[in-house]
């Protein structure tokens, strides 16, 4: 919560999901928070672009951490779309800043 932090620093966080493989691109635009995953397979959404929609909705509402596996929640946009490699295998994401695709 940063209401009344003059200094904007994040003074806590909560975990909104779990269950992902190796998540590591994440950007949000328009209520809808996509992420990027990376891993050897699609087990546990691994080199994957998911997103959720009305992130908002869900921090505001729900009991948190949620289940990444849960296909209503957390949506694959994309999966398996890039080679996968045993080390060096980053994922960056970014949404188009029309905010209609990631």
């Amino acid at each position: 919560d940063t209401q009344n932090n003059s200094d904007n620093m994040v003074r806590s966080f909560n975990v909104l999901v779990e269950g992902l493989l190796e998540p590591q691109g994440i950007d949000w635009s328009k209520g809808t928070l996509y992420i990027a995953t990376t891993g050897t397979g699609t087990t546990n959404k691994g080199n994957c672009v998911l997103q959720m929609d009305d992130v908002d909705d869900y921090v505001l509402s729900s009991s948190l951490p949620m289940d990444g596996n849960t296909d209503d929640i957390v949506k694959t946009v994309v999966c398996g779309f890039t080679s996968t490699q045993s080390s060096h295998a980053w994922r960056s994401l970014r949404v188009h800043p029309s905010g209609d695709y990631a």
